[in-house]
């Protein structure tokens, strides 16, 4: 009468089987859990919409595994240990302040980049119409690191534009909120942001990922997260609920489903 976890939830065992001592493999998540097991152990993975059983040693890179949700969430706040910033030197660089630990406006503000920004070799921006959306990145960014971004004017209302060939006309002021810190950069890419631009013929977008930072942040920071990408990159529909939201980037379609 052993009772163990199954696909639906706790069965009853119907049999069992001792192998021996052999090797076993460790299975390590980006959301940074892991677990140890025997090579032939099966684990159960999502491929195609549909549950599928995979021995632990033929896993792949990107594969979704489903695991359970409950208690898998830190209850604490993430860690950071980022690197210490160059030394000031008068007139040239900006005093920055470091953060020590994913928060809720940490998480915000990375949410507000991956969705509707991107960050460079010596830049970081954020571009968008909103100006209530615009004031709390500000806010945020200056309560973080401790200055100001800069702002510019990218686009009129009333403006006509050409989008991969498609013109429109821009319906609204649109600015860029951006910051010229080679050590905000730097600290935005050991959280996991992606660093870059285009590559080949693909737009810098492709290459996004949901930062490992959050993955493995808090149930708190990783729903502030949401609610600045959705902002930026999705909808929430009030009346069903249903929440669409938009990538080029397949890995951020992938782990946001999960996440």
């Amino acid at each position: 009468e052993l009772r163990v976890a199954g696909q639906t939830g706790v069965a009853e065992a119907v049999g069992w089987q001792h192998s021996g001592f052999t090797w076993t493999v460790r299975v390590v998540s980006e959301w940074g859990h892991q677990f140890a097991c025997t090579g032939h152990h099966p684990v159960l993975v999502l491929q195609n919409n549909e549950h599928v059983w995979v021995q632990a040693e033929d896993l792949q890179p990107g594969d979704l595994l489903c695991i359970p949700a409950r208690g898998l969430t830190r209850e604490t706040p993430l860690h950071l240990h980022l690197s210490e910033p160059e030394k000031q030197v008068r007139g040239r660089l900006k005093e920055v302040r470091k953060p020590e630990r994913m928060t809720p406006d940490l998480a915000f503000l990375i949410g507000c980049i991956v969705a509707e920004g991107s960050n460079t070799h010596k830049r970081v921006s954020f571009s968008n119409g909103d100006p209530a959306f615009l004031s709390r990145y500000a806010e945020t960014f200056e309560s973080i690191f401790g200055f100001k971004p800069s702002r510019n004017q990218v686009a009129k209302a009333g403006d006509e534009r050409v989008f991969r060939g498609v013109p429109y006309t821009v319906s609204r002021d649109c600015f860029d909120l951006y910051a010229d810190s080679k050590t905000v950069v730097m600290w935005l890419e050991e959280l996991g942001l992606y660093m870059g631009g285009r590559q080949g013929r693909k737009s810098a977008s492709h290459f996004k990922v949901v930062p490992w930072s959050i993955l493995q942040a808090d149930r708190e920071s990783q729903a502030a997260f949401l609610a600045a990408y959705l902002e930026g990159d999705g909808s929430i529909d009030p009346k069903s609920g249903r929440i669409t939201y938009i990538s080029a980037s397949a890995s951020i379609r992938r782990q946001l489903q999960a996440l």
